[in-house]
């Protein structure tokens, strides 16, 4: 997807979330078909002739499944790095570590306000909400300057 299929900011980098989750469950299902295929290879090695047509067909249709779901997986990382893209460019310094921190690697705010407290930035969660809203329109500003 791009940009302009994102009916807001707030869509668009909230599009990690989903991203993430898409490359955790796309993640497990291939490996879910890799354990299938090694079994229908060693049953295949067992069977006299090499396997029956069935269990080859039916390796061809797992091995084009991992391919389509990696597909996949690498669609979700892109979307992944276009929002940092954009999160990258926000200034001041201050409102891209908030932005990275709610959006990238999807922190709550207490975790947020943690950290930021860790690193000399600011500490209460409602003056953090008062920063983001502003770092929000940084990216904003950035957001419509592309469509």
């Amino acid at each position: 997807m791009n940009r302009a299929d994102y009916q807001s900011l707030r869509d668009f980098l909230g599009s990690v979330r989903h991203a993430r989750l898409e490359q955790e469950r796309l993640t497990e299902r291939v490996l879910e078909l890799e354990a299938q295929c090694t079994r229908l290879t060693a049953q295949m090695r067992q069977t006299p002739g090499g396997g029956t047509t069935d269990a080859q067909m039916q390796w061809a249709s797992l091995a084009d499944e991992r391919r389509r779901l990696t597909r996949q997986m690498y669609r979700a990382q892109r979307q992944e790095r276009e929002v940092q893209n954009l999160i990258d460019r926000v200034r001041p310094e201050l409102y891209r570590d908030i932005l990275t921190l709610r959006y990238i690697d999807l922190r709550s705010w207490p975790e947020t306000a943690e950290i930021m407290a860790r690193t000399g930035g600011p500490q209460s969660e409602r003056h953090l909400q008062r920063l983001h809203g502003a770092a929000l329109q940084a990216a904003q500003r950035l957001w419509d300057e592309e469509i």
